[in-house]
């Protein structure tokens, strides 16, 4: 009977910290749906740039994550010891390295955006259009880095709604300026995919100033006891480093694929870019289940309850489950509608079409791997999830990514068969790692 009540205390404290997570994935996914819709009403070119861009994006999306999951891996276990002034710092420091860190990428882009691009296989059709996007979204990262780490900051305090009501605020926001300065209204001239740049960039510094504002109201609130602070921000590196090499290497594969289907056409690629933006939906739960496993699990650790640690690591696995389950299956019924809010191209729907069955069938075994790579990061592990991302994304998906579309020319069904080969192998690394260390 204890156990049974133990197993719905934890269900529900997951549930609580997940479902409003979900929600805000979604809604924080919603802004690139947004903008890859309005952009595919310019041109396929257009979209083709946009999603050469997103796949550079992706890393630092990638970095600002690994700063997120360092974060919420020493808030966490800090509150769970009860050291809330450790805790504290840990805010800072982590906003800290957001800065420092999204400011050299922001210059990077400043003086080397056209070389990156055209290393990431951006041609001379549509390296124009991808400049303009790049200087705007990526030379000024800063908010968007400031965004995500603060948002996981006050889900390792318990608090997910606020990120989300954010989250609703800056993609109304973005909704509304992409579309008044995309296609221009009045007197305002027609920007294209520049208005989509400052559309974004505009929205996210506003989610920045409400999320900071709302921190400062909360027990992690950053002080002039922290601001003089000695203790070190090794700590928060040395678990920032593994995860951002983990992230960048899942970004720097997908970067690889792009480069292979550009090789083959811009239409494949389209495809692909548009299948990403659609099918990007399917897998939110997860994350959010994902990330309530960190919080969590981080407290319990830090506790030093490891039959609590146990206990949330099943009963997440089970939820992100059933979860990934249900996105599966509207996948699979509803992928062409999805699909065709974006192109009419009959092309291009065949090659969408022909993967999503693939692609669903990927979707329950991503779930095991985003809850165990969760949990082991919570304990301070993040070289185990680098190590595996490492092999799976470079050795397993782009291999066979390169064979299937290459060799055997099997399009986007190829991708989609080296993707669920790849969430195979590291679904069962890490519940292997997992079981080994007796946190099962």
């Amino acid at each position: 009977m204890k156990n049974n009540e133990l197993r719905t205390t934890h269900r529900k404290e997951i549930l609580r910290l997940a479902i409003p997570n979900t929600i805000e994935n979604v809604l924080q996914m919603t802004v690139g749906f947004v903008d890859s819709l309005l952009i595919a009403k310019i041109s396929l070119i257009a979209i083709s740039a946009v999603g050469v861009v997103n796949g550079l994006l992706a890393i630092f999306q990638a970095i600002f994550i690994a700063l997120s999951i360092a974060a919420t891996s020493v808030i966490a276990r800090n509150i769970g010891a009860k050291k809330l002034n450790s805790a504290r710092v840990a805010v800072f420091h982590a906003i800290l390295l957001s800065v420092i860190v999204s400011t050299f990428l922001g210059l990077l882009v400043l003086f080397f955006g056209k070389q990156i691009l055209i290393l990431s296989g951006a041609n001379d059709e549509i390296l124009p259009l991808a400049q303009h996007f790049f200087l705007l979204v990526g030379g000024l990262s800063v908010f968007w880095s400031i965004l995500t780490v603060l948002g996981a900051v006050l889900r390792a305090n318990g608090d997910a709604k606020t990120p989300m009501y954010v989250s609703l605020l800056v993609n109304l926001i973005n909704i509304l300026l992409d579309y008044l300065l995309i296609f221009g209204v009045g007197s305002l001239p027609p920007l294209g995919i520049i208005g989509a740049g400052v559309g974004t960039t505009l929205s996210r510094l506003i989610g920045c100033i409400i999320l900071f504002r709302k921190l400062q109201r909360t027990k992690l609130k950053i002080d002039k006891n922290v601001l003089k602070t000695k203790e070190s921000i090794a700590k928060m590196i040395k678990l920032s480093i593994p995860s951002a090499i983990e992230r960048f290497m899942m970004r720097f594969g997908d970067i690889l694929i792009n480069r292979l289907l550009l090789n083959l056409g811009t239409m494949l690629f389209a495809s692909l870019t548009i299948f990403e933006n659609f099918a990007s939906f399917t897998f939110m739960p997860a994350f959010a289940v994902a990330a309530a496993t960190a919080t969590l699990v981080g407290r319990e650790f830090g506790a030093k309850n490891m039959e609590n640690v146990r206990e949330i690591r099943k009963e997440s696995n089970h939820i992100c489950l059933l979860f990934m389950l249900f996105t599966a299956l509207i996948l699979c019924l509803f992928g062409d509608f999805f699909a065709r809010a974006f192109t009419e191209n009959t092309t291009a729907l065949k090659f969408l079409n022909q993967s999503l069955p693939f692609y669903a069938l990927g979707l329950p075994v991503l779930a095991y791997s985003l809850v165990d790579t969760s949990a082991l990061q919570a304990t301070g592990d993040t070289k185990t999830p680098m190590f595996a991302t490492t092999i799976g994304m470079l050795f397993i998906r782009v291999t066979f990514v390169a064979l299937f579309c290459l060799y055997f020319r099997f399009q986007l069904i190829g991708v989609a068969i080296a993707t669920l080969l790849d969430n195979f192998w590291r679904a069962i690394f890490l519940r292997w790692t997992l079981n080994k260390r007796m946190i099962k």
